[in-house]
């Protein structure tokens, strides 16, 4: 069996599970109007994960049929939900072709209440620093969606690496890869030099 991600695509826009976090996970609450319906699942198919000719409707691992929803509070192009085996699972945007700024790709304008600095474990269990100031945090997230975004480049992916934990509001998380050297968060939003010092002091702060 090919090791998969598990991924569903719909307006072009491509979804996946994501990384793991500590944040709650989603209850029926969450789940707001049917957003798509998965029309078929490539496990089925003996998919090659290297095939990039992926179409809408297409699922790694959910069924013909699956709905999928909105999340209540979120834009669809961010975040949508399935009930899979008695759970509901959360995908969210990897990749976007429309996406020109960090706000296409993250739905999280006055959402983030702390911004958590985690070693490379990619885990969420090794926390190196924090951001909970809020004006720091507000500032770190406009920052970051005003950013561009280059999704086709993987240039900036070389040297050691963070990760991001964005805690939001309603209890959930957002996990992503911050790469040190580029100043990237995956998937290829290019952080400015400000938002880059805003994470090396709060590591440095920590480390004395």
């Amino acid at each position: 069996m090919i090791d998969r991600i598990d991924f569903v695509v719909f307006s072009g826009i491509m979804y996946t599970t994501g990384l793991a976090s500590s944040g709650r996970r989603l209850a029926e609450n969450d789940l707001a109007a049917p957003y798509a319906m998965v029309r078929c699942k490539l496990a089925d198919n003996n998919f090659d994960p290297s095939y990039n000719q992926v179409q809408d409707g297409n699922a790694a691992f959910l069924s013909p049929g699956t709905v999928l929803y909105r999340v209540n509070g979120y834009s669809p192009s961010f975040r949508i939900a399935a009930r899979r085996d008695g759970q509901i699972v959360l995908y969210e945007s990897d990749t976007n072709p429309t996406a020109h700024r960090g706000a296409d790709l993250l739905d999280l304008a006055g959402k983030v209440t702390k911004i958590s600095i985690d070693s490379d474990t990619g885990d969420g269990t090794n926390q190196l620093a924090a951001i909970t100031d809020q004006a720091m945090v507000d500032n770190a997230v406009r920052l970051l969606l005003r950013a561009p975004v280059d999704q086709h480049s993987t240039a900036g992916h070389g040297g050691s690496r963070y990760f991001l934990v964005f805690q939001l509001i309603d209890g959930t998380t957002v996990m992503r890869a911050y790469f040190r050297s580029s100043g990237e968060v995956s998937r290829g939003i290019l952080a400015p030099p400000e938002f880059q010092s805003a994470i090396n002091k709060a590591v440095a702060a920590a480390a004395k």
